[in-house]
C-alpha cells in the first residue's frame, strides 16, 4: 500500500477519534449538568447570583458584593429588597439579627433588644455605634443616610459577628 494512502487514512482515523472523544466529554459534561433534577427546593445560601456567588450567607443574609460591577451590587439589592420586611423591633441573640434584613425610614426610631446574658455593641454606620446592656432593650434613632448598611456586633464576652444582620435605610 502506497505510504501516502496509509498516512491520510491515519489522519482521518486520529481526526474521526478526536471528534468521538469531544463528543463523548461534551455529552458527559452535558448530562451531567443537565440531569439533576429539582426535587427539593435549594436552601438560601446555595441561591447563586449571575457572576456565581451566593446571594445569601450560610445564616442567610444577603452576600455583600464582592467586586464594584454592576451585575453583582445590582443582584445584592434585589436581594435585600426581597428579604427585608418593615419593623420598628429587631432582637439580636448571639450576636445574630432577628430580622436579619431590616428595611426602616430615616429618623425613624427603632426597639433594638439585646438577648444575650452580655453587653454587646453593634457597628452599623458612622456615628451609629450604640451599646445594649446584657437582656436590656434600647430605643435607636435612624440617622444614618439612606443606604443599604451590613452592620456588626461585638459582646463584652468576646463574641463578635463581622456582618449580624443588614439594614436598608430609605427616605
Amino acid at each position: 500500500m502506497n505510504p501516502k494512502i496509509i498516512k491520510f487514512l491515519l489522519v482521518i482515523l486520529v481526526i474521526g477519534l478526536v471528534i468521538i472523544g469531544g463528543l463523548y466529554a461534551y455529552k458527559q459534561n452535558f448530562f451531567q449538568k443537565g440531569s439533576s433534577s429539582p426535587t427539593a427546593k435549594k436552601a438560601p445560601s446555595n441561591i447563586k447570583n449571575s457572576a456565581g456567588q451566593p446571594l445569601r450567607d450560610s445564616v442567610g443574609l444577603p452576600v455583600t458584593p464582592a467586586t464594584t460591577s454592576g451585575k453583582t451590587v445590582e443582584d445584592f439589592v434585589k436581594t435585600v429588597k426581597e428579604d427585608a420586611q418593615e419593623s420598628s423591633d429587631l432582637n439580636i441573640r448571639n450576636c445574630l439579627a432577628d430580622p436579619g434584613v431590616i428595611r426602616v425610614k430615616l429618623g425613624q426610631k427603632i426597639n433594638v433588644k439585646n438577648s444575650d446574658d452580655k453587653d454587646i455593641t453593634l457597628s452599623i454606620a458612622v456615628g451609629m455605634v450604640p451599646t445594649i446592656p446584657a437582656k436590656k432593650s434600647v430605643s435607636l434613632s435612624i440617622t444614618a443616610e439612606p443606604a443599604i448598611y451590613t452592620y456588626g456586633c461585638s459582646s463584652s464576652g468576646g463574641t463578635s459577628q463581622a456582618k449580624s444582620g443588614v439594614m436598608d435605610i430609605y427616605k
